[in-house]
């Protein structure tokens, strides 16, 4: 069970880092930026993967 919680929020750090660099990147680059939009793909697979451990998603 402990493990499993630390899993859930070594997870959900990482989306908010991620989403932190995605609007990093957004400003400095603009919304169409391959770096935007590589942390946006980034983003979308480890909210994926959240909705998939914690949430019940398939």
């Amino acid at each position: 069970m402990m493990k499993m919680y630390r899993h859930r929020n070594n997870l959900v750090k990482k989306i908010n880092q991620v989403r932190e660099k995605m609007f990093h990147y957004a400003k400095q680059y603009g919304m169409d930026s391959q770096k935007t939009l590589s942390a946006s793909m980034e983003l979308d697979e480890l909210i994926m993967e959240y909705m998939r451990e914690f949430r019940g998603g398939k």
